[in-house]
């Protein structure tokens, strides 16, 4: 009778006087039971009720509407989502600053009771974050390819091309070369923002002095111009690690530029006018001539010329005069025309939407020749308006 020592005396008569009372009220044997025996089975049964172990409690993950599972340690289960996160912040330099990094999914952890006192792995919180829905696509680089052909054949935008591929020389590819043309898509995405700070050139103004000795392609500097500096400071997003947003918080003067002075010939040409309107188009100024650092892939790189933003379809005009030596498609230019005007002076519209003019034709200033646009590598629709003087790339800016 061990079994009975772990209740108490009056828990066992309690029990025992129960018993008692149903067999009187029977008036009969209780067929092949005896009392004792039957007060034993009704105490083990209490015993075991009171022995049984209680229901377990857990932590169950939910994402967007979708139970993982029950899992014992919140606190883990936490830094699984967090190391997974980390993973997309490798490359952050170390002048960034992170200003948040969030699952684009809705996630929620509450504590509940385990319905089989049994606990799920953390394997299957790793295994869900590491699912695809889709995975990377790579281009096998053929004889004869080019970064522009392959773009136009496979339907994907250059700059995309050069955002999932940031070591990418477009000049040097090789056959058998893999270069991705779509990135893999995660079963949750990840969101990035980085606050970053760089320094740019501000554009200076011309001044220009008419010179009725010159032709009206002929240009004088008199004072060479010089670039301002500003401190820009960008919020970008990244999700699953590639570019996905810029917008810009602030802009700081470090150095105003200084006015160029230059002499130009009497006879007419186009030339900026203030404000938006450059002569050649309307628009925005959205990048100088020279060396500049692209926010997102860090490069420095050399700028041939000036890119104005403007809507899809804005007319573009010729400069001056001149002879059109080149109207087609020009790879990482796009939609391009070159005009010749004399003097070893020459003028290039890049990215255009649609060209107006043909190779030979003669065109006069201000004439509309094509329509801005986005093509060729071009991450928005803007003219990329260049100036060549024997062959050598010049700032624009001395010419409008």
């Amino acid at each position: 009778m061990k079994l009975l020592t772990k209740f108490s005396k009056s828990m066992i008569l309690a029990t025992f006087s129960s018993v008692m009372k149903a067999v009187m009220k029977l008036r009969k044997p209780v067929f092949g039971t005896s009392v004792a025996t039957l007060v034993l089975a009704i105490s083990s049964v209490s015993v075991m009720n009171m022995t049984a172990p209680k229901p377990l409690t857990g932590y169950q993950v939910t994402v967007d509407g979708q139970v993982w599972g029950i899992f014992e340690d919140e606190k883990m289960v936490e830094q699984t989502f967090c190391a997974y996160k980390e993973r997309f912040l490798k490359n952050v330099e170390a002048d960034d600053i992170v200003l948040n990094v969030e699952f684009d999914a809705k996630i929620e952890i509450e504590e509940v009771v385990t319905p089989t006192n049994v606990y799920n792995s953390l394997e299957v919180i790793f295994d869900q974050l590491h699912r695809k829905k889709d995975q990377a696509v790579y281009y096998t680089v053929q004889p004869g390819d080019s970064i522009w052909a392959i773009a136009a054949r496979e339907n994907v935008p250059i700059a995309t091309i050069m955002t999932y591929n940031p070591e990418l020389d477009v000049e040097k590819i090789w056959p058998n070369d893999e270069i991705m043309i779509e990135s893999e898509v995660p079963f949750i995405d990840v969101v990035v923002t980085l606050e970053t700070v760089e320094i740019e050139e501000v554009a200076y103004e011309t001044e220009f002095i008419k010179d009725n000795s010159l032709f009206r392609n002929q240009r004088v500097v008199v004072k060479p111009g010089v670039e301002g500096e500003k401190e820009v400071t960008y919020n970008i997003t990244y999700r699953n690690g590639y570019p996905d947003d810029v917008e810009i918080i602030q802009e700081v003067p470090l150095k105003e530029p200084v006015t160029s002075v230059v002499r130009i010939g009497t006879m007419a040409t186009l030339r900026r006018l203030g404000g938006n309107n450059f002569g050649v188009v309307v628009g925005r100024l959205s990048s100088g001539f020279g060396n500049r650092r692209d926010p997102f892939t860090k490069r420095i790189t050399f700028h041939n010329g000036i890119d104005i933003s403007a809507p899809r379809g804005t007319p573009i005009k010729a400069y001056t005069d001149g002879k059109v030596v080149k109207a087609g498609w020009d790879g990482m230019g796009g939609n391009m025309v070159v005009i010749d005007h004399g003097n070893g002076l020459r003028t290039e519209y890049a990215h255009m939407s649609s060209i107006g003019v043909r190779v030979g034709q003669y065109v006069s200033i201000g004439q509309t020749i094509g329509r801005v646009g986005a093509t060729g590598y071009a991450t928005g629709n803007h003219l990329h308006f260049s100036v060549r003087v024997n062959g050598k790339y010049v700032n624009p800016f001395n010419y409008i």
